[in-house]
């Protein structure tokens, strides 16, 4: 009875935590963050700039938790197109991250971004490989959005070191024990429904390091020349 009573203490003890740190976040995010969002949400930007939405910035990172807004923030760069980052637009037009904004058009996808905005700026990042190049290049990028890309979720949400970056307080409370098991379950969902998470962890990390080796392989006999 007095291990049950325990147990129990330290349940109602933990929901009352988490109780508390949700109520405590609503109220700063009600008191500093909505004039904030709003401010994003509604700036106006130059004709003919990319607006860049749905990215979490961490620090330097692009985005915290998908390499798609890495890869569409690297070609703006890379292209030298004009572009502005924009927080607090919500959803893009496919539920998916990044999205831009572009004089009134939204897109998903950054595989579709690129190409519209190519023929938008007239880009050819890809003037100087020949079609066989340009062959390989696209079936080796496909390979890393693929399985590469759900090799990096489960590492980064579904091993048991997973956690939310290096924070303290209300926020790793928050992020620990109510955000990341929500997070986990979403994207095993999302996994089983691709069919690569119907594999064991061993069998994933090994496509995983298959598709390494093979792209490692390749690019090592530029660095050989």
């Amino acid at each position: 009875m007095v291990a049950f009573m325990g147990s129990l203490y330290n349940a109602q003890t933990g929901l009352f935590v988490v109780a508390c740190s949700v109520i405590i976040a609503t109220t700063l995010y009600a008191v500093f963050g909505r004039r904030s969002y709003r401010t994003w949400a509604t700036t106006q930007y130059p004709k003919d700039t990319v607006i860049l939405c749905g990215i979490a910035r961490w620090r330097d990172m692009p985005c915290l938790l998908s390499p798609f807004p890495l890869k569409l923030e690297t070609y703006l760069k890379f292209a030298k197109i004009p572009y502005k980052v924009a927080l607090g637009k919500g959803r893009g037009p496919k539920s998916k991250i990044p999205w831009i904004e572009y004089n009134g058009l939204k897109i998903g996808d950054s595989s579709l971004i690129i190409e519209f905005l190519n023929e938008e700026f007239k880009v050819d990042l890809k003037k100087n490989l020949n079609p066989e190049e340009k062959a390989i290049g696209r079936a080796f990028q496909k390979m890393a959005e693929e399985n590469m890309f759900w090799g990096h979720v489960h590492w980064l949400f579904l091993q048991d070191h997973a956690e939310w970056p290096s924070i303290s307080g209300i926020l790793k409370i928050l992020g620990k024990y109510l955000l990341l098991p929500l997070v986990r379950r979403e994207m095993k969902k999302l996994m089983y429904g691709h069919g690569i998470g119907r594999h064991t962890e061993h069998e994933l990390f090994s496509i995983v390091k298959k598709d390494l080796r093979a792209l490692s392989t390749f690019l090592g006999k530029f660095f050989r020349r």
